[in-house]
């Protein structure tokens, strides 16, 4: 750590343990990439440039009657049909691998991309980590003093209104205490998470990329592939770096509290969430404890504090009214005798086992 006057900053890394997936809102269509089924592989393309290679070569007419006549439409049959090698080279993008994202038998889906920077390169956003770190800087905040967040939740169940209106408003309640601006409290410089910056990581290499299918994992230990829902994620094993900056020169965030923030959420995560489900033997069931959940497809339980805020009995109880509220045609009046909900946990598939989303070590020097 280096000191700068009131404000500290430390060098971070982030240490892939399962699948990561930042989303920028965009997505490869199945004529965007080439898949190879024997490779289970990936070439993601640059269709201006394939598309200069179809004229000059006079394919107009071969790629309507491919595109017309061909259902499952891989990009594969095509240019292995009338590409060169040296051709497919000058298309591609990059190449990664496809896991157990696809198969050959069904028909592709589109790939949800990762955050790239304005030159094309993946990397996390600040914000991203720095969301992930306030869900468990707040959730240790309302463990400390529940009355708050109880009735603001209370209140979200007998409301039409959305819930991220209310959660807005819990987190102001609790965030809120810097007293910079007395005259209007939900004013967002008194917020204790303007103390804490965090940067974009530094660029990720491609090679470090991969794709996944969503698997959706039940109580008892059954598992159902979503396959429209395939995702570029960072591969496990991969680190990240990016720096944290706190301006100590207000009693805002600290350290010490990212570390027990980090350590509390965890550890209920992992006993109040992932103990409830049974998991088959091609499941994993990892350590949570010490990790940050980062990222999409990491599931309801780290978006929300209803878990936290009660006694457990009321907060399946609570949980099953938000559930019932939001997604009417999912069975969640039976979530109650299950002893969760949702009565789902997102997983993925990775190296012929399924894994969760989003699992990262934080590591502040």
């Amino acid at each position: 750590m280096i000191k700068e006057g009131n404000t500290e900053i430390y060098d971070c890394e982030l240490n892939i343990e399962s699948p990561v997936f930042i989303g920028c809102g965009k997505s490869y269509g199945k004529k965007e990439f080439i898949y190879n089924s024997q490779t289970k592989t990936v070439k993601i393309i640059n269709i201006p440039k394939f598309f200069n290679i179809v004229i000059d070569k006079g394919l107009i007419s071969e790629y309507e009657k491919f595109i017309l006549l061909n259902a499952y439409c891989n990009l594969y049959d095509f240019t292995k049909a009338y590409f060169s090698d040296s051709e497919i080279d000058k298309i591609t993008v990059y190449t990664c691998s496809a896991n157990d994202a696809f198969d050959a038998k069904h028909t592709l889906s589109e790939i949800q991309q990762f955050s790239r920077t304005h030159d094309g390169k993946p990397y996390i956003p600040g914000s991203s980590i720095k969301g992930a770190l306030k869900t468990c800087i707040l959730a240790k905040m309302i463990n400390n003093n529940p009355a708050a967040a109880q009735n603001y939740i209370k209140n979200y169940v007998s409301d039409d209104r959305n819930l991220n209106s209310k959660k807005e408003n819990l987190s102001d309640n609790y965030m809120n205490i810097l007293a910079l601006n007395n005259n209007k409290n939900n004013d967002a410089v008194n917020n204790i998470m303007r103390t804490l910056s965090v940067s974009d990581s530094e660029p990720i290499d491609i090679l470090s990329m991969t794709l996944c299918k969503k698997v959706d994992i039940y109580v008892n230990g059954e598992s159902s592939k979503n396959g429209k829902v395939v995702r570029e994620c960072i591969k496990p094993g991969t680190k990240v770096k990016f720096k944290i900056n706190i301006d100590r020169s207000m009693d805002g965030i600290t350290y010490d509290a990212i570390v027990d923030a980090i350590n509390f959420f965890s550890e209920e995560y992992q006993n109040k969430i992932a103990a409830k489900f049974e998991l088959n033997e091609k499941a994993v069931k990892p350590d949570y404890k010490g990790k940050l959940l980062l990222g999409g497809g990491v599931g309801y339980f780290s978006k929300t504090e209803v878990y936290t805020t009660f006694d457990y009995e009321n907060a399946l109880k609570i949980a099953v009214k938000i559930m019932m509220k939001n997604f009417k045609n999912h069975y969640h009046d039976k979530d109650i005798e299950k002893g969760i909900s949702p009565h789902t946990i997102k997983y993925t598939e990775y190296g012929n086992k399924f894994v969760p989303f989003g699992l990262c070590k934080l590591s502040m020097k």
